[in-house]
């Protein structure tokens, strides 16, 4: 994924990211993002990991047009931190967040080890009717997600609402938990779609 980068990146290691798995990266990514953003758009980059840690963030919610976000390769494992799903609902690991008049446009998240963090949550069994997608997408244009491997999820490992143009391919999704870890429904909401991913069995 590194060959994709040209021009100006932004890396969470330059906002002191860690991935040991015990250090909360949330602001790295924060703030990466935000200086991406003020530009218009860009890419950050998510350099692997030490071996045996992790990145440790909340929901990063993305808003601002054109922001891709690159893992060094699918092993750079991103995780959800624990969440109070009492109080949250739609939690994920990367939320890109239209509106129904505001598209958002040009989101793109390549490779990476994204995790859900499932069973790890508080009150997670009494609010399991609740949706908590690894990768969440809302009114979004022209979408790419491509290359993840996705693991953990609480519900769907990615979903799409009401966003078209959107391309999610080559993913590896764990279908071994409940329900639909991938939303088929999404074929019928948009007009450019590409499913061509599959089942990750741990």
């Amino acid at each position: 994924q590194v060959a994709r980068l040209g021009g100006d990146v932004v890396s969470v290691k330059d906002f002191g990211a860690v991935g040991d798995g015990v250090t909360d990266d949330t602001g790295a990514f924060v703030n990466a993002y935000n200086l991406v953003a003020s530009k218009g758009g860009g890419k950050i980059l998510v350099p692997q990991q030490p071996v045996g840690g992790f990145y440790l963030i909340d929901p990063l919610v993305i808003t601002a047009d054109n922001v891709e976000i690159h893992h060094e390769s699918r092993t750079t494992h991103v995780k959800l931190k624990p969440q109070d799903f009492s109080v949250l609902s739609n939690t994920g690991v990367y939320q890109p967040r239209g509106s129904s008049g505001n598209l958002l446009h040009g989101f793109k998240c390549f490779s990476g080890k994204l995790d859900g963090n499932k069973g790890n949550h508080i009150n997670e069994v009494a609010n399991a009717h609740l949706d908590h997608e690894v990768i969440d997408l809302k009114y979004c244009k022209d979408a790419v997600v491509e290359g993840c491997v996705v693991i953990n999820a609480h519900s769907e490992g990615i979903d799409l609402d009401s966003s078209i143009g959107t391309t999610v391919i080559d993913n590896e999704i764990d279908f071994t938990v409940t329900g639909n870890n991938f939303a088929k429904k999404a074929i019928l909401d948009f007009g450019t779609y590409t499913e061509d991913n599959h089942q990750l069995l741990l």
